[in-house]
């Protein structure tokens, strides 16, 4: 074991987790794709991922399964080489992407969505959350199911008669970037500027720009494919 890593491992375990230890990062920090090799994160970062590991390892308690850490920290050209989002929070070692057993990320959805509403809420948990409903967000069948804010929305085409421009504007919004599309579920939740600036880590000035960008894309695309 080098140095960096008993350093790693001796901070992490000083924080208590209840259900995870430092291998399952250090394995990760190793990871190979396509020949370019991950790093393990400077150690001014290490910190930034307490708040995230809080929240899993009390979903990992709530649902009294294994879960485990499918990605963690990733190094500007690992994450590069993986397809990550050029301001993937996992650059900066506060995401992580995980699996827990037997337990669909529906379900995890509702349980964070249930602790906000109990006021275990914080920016980190809606980050998670919001990670989990992005995820979703891209699923096709013939009821489409969006989840903001906890609320189902399903759009039937037999029963609404505008479900078929519905259906051309979320598939717009699908083939937005990643950041982009946290921006929108943030607006379709009624977010405040600086809440949203808060949660995706930029100035509330950069949020009006962006949506002022996205607004111009979504009725381009709109209209090309409506």
């Amino acid at each position: 074991m080098s140095a960096s890593n008993t350093a790693f491992a001796a901070w992490f375990e000083s924080h208590g987790f209840r259900h995870f230890d430092a291998s399952e990062f250090e394995s990760y920090f190793v990871a190979q794709r396509k020949g370019v090799k991950n790093s393990p994160p400077a150690k001014p970062l290490w910190k930034n991922i307490v708040p995230t590991l809080r929240i899993v390892d009390e979903l990992r308690e709530s649902f009294g399964k294994p879960c485990r850490i499918l990605s963690s920290y990733r190094s500007p050209d690992y994450n590069k080489t993986v397809g990550g989002a050029p301001l993937s929070q996992h650059k900066e070692f506060t995401a992580l992407d995980i699996t827990i057993d037997g337990v669909s990320p529906q379900r995890v959805y509702d349980r964070l969505i249930e602790w906000r509403k109990e006021a275990k809420f914080t920016t980190w948990l809606y980050r998670v959350a919001l990670n989990t409903a992005i995820s979703h967000f891209r699923k096709r069948s013939r009821r489409r199911q969006v989840e903001v804010e906890g609320v189902r929305r399903v759009m039937a085409y037999d029963q609404d008669p505008y479900a078929e421009d519905v259906e051309v504007m979320y598939r717009a919004i699908g083939r937005l970037s990643k950041v982009d599309k946290a921006i929108v579920l943030l607006y379709l939740d009624d977010r405040s500027y600086e809440e949203m600036a808060e949660i995706m880590g930029m100035t509330a000035t950069n949020v009006g720009v962006r949506l002022n960008r996205i607004r111009k894309k979504l009725k381009e695309d709109c209209s090309k494919n409506s």
